[in-house]
């Protein structure tokens, strides 16, 4: 009798740990796939980091303060959280359903989105598309914003595109 009691619990507590291990935040998402930039829109999709997102009506878009969007709203440069349904076609980029975006719409996305609008700008001047924004981030001083591309089908190398807040100006580094 106890072997059986203890071949429950074990069960159980393998059951436990094999259920979602998705974090919930204070807003009651879970944990996105990608907090990144939107780098290209196109044909209902986004491409953000290295995997196009498509859009349809079933794709919840919001800002932050719960605010609706639509397909249309999305601009290159905005900083998203970014949901798939979790099948990704093997590809690079990869490609993915978009289940759910959220779009940051405080004062240092705004920001910041000047900075990667400025950086794939210059990025595409240079270089054939597509352009894989890899990372980005605002310098530790604060001046600027610091990017790390990948120029997808010229070169396959990565490229460090610096912009400064104070100048406006993208410069490769």
């Amino acid at each position: 009798m106890k072997k059986s009691w203890l071949s429950i619990g074990i069960c159980m507590l393998f059951l436990l740990g094999c259920g979602s291990s998705s974090v919930k935040d204070g807003k009651g998402h879970s944990d996105p796939d990608v907090q990144s930039y939107i780098a290209d829109t196109e044909n209902n999709r986004v491409l953000v980091k290295d995997c196009f997102y498509a859009l349809d009506d079933d794709t919840t878009i919001m800002e932050e303060d719960g605010s609706k969007l639509s397909g249309e709203d999305l601009e290159i440069g905005m900083k998203v959280m970014a949901w798939s349904n979790g099948i990704a076609a093997e590809s690079y980029p990869c490609q993915t359903k978009a289940v759910k975006l959220i779009v940051m719409n405080d004062s240092d996305s705004k920001k910041e989105q000047r900075a990667v609008q400025a950086i794939l700008a210059l990025a595409h001047s240079l270089y054939e598309k597509p352009i894989i924004l890899l990372d980005g981030k605002t310098s530790s001083d604060g001046n600027g914003f610091e990017s790390v591309l990948r120029v997808f089908h010229e070169t396959d190398e990565e490229v460090n595109i610096y912009y400064d807040f104070k100048t406006e100006q993208a410069s490769i580094h």
